[in-house]
């Protein structure tokens, strides 16, 4: 989703950009589509995986981000966002700022 999209989107919230952009409309927090469940998927901010200790007051607001990808399986992933620790199986998020700061 680019900076365009979200703009026409018009959210506040991260949390709102991430409900409208993941399967059935639903929070990726937990539930990423049919069958696949999560505690949190890993969220990488200008290609840097935040620690699992951030939340969403943390993240910058919808109209801060260049672009965001969401993916939702491991196969779709790409290969230099994929964890070794097993943290992506459940999806990822990539969001690229504006500024890239």
């Amino acid at each position: 989703m680019t900076a365009a999209e979200i703009e026409k989107l018009n959210v506040v919230f991260i949390d709102d950009l991430f409900h409208r952009m993941t399967p059935n409309r639903t929070r990726p927090a937990t539930r990423l589509g049919p069958g696949l469940s999560c505690s949190r998927p890993a969220w990488y901010l200008d290609g840097v995986l935040l620690p699992s200790s951030t939340t969403l007051d943390d993240l910058p607001s919808p109209k801060d981000l260049a672009g965001i990808e969401f993916y939702a399986s491991p196969a779709t992933i790409p290969v230099q966002y994929k964890s070794t620790s097993g943290a992506g199986f459940c999806g990822v998020i990539l969001m690229w700022r504006k500024d890239g700061y």
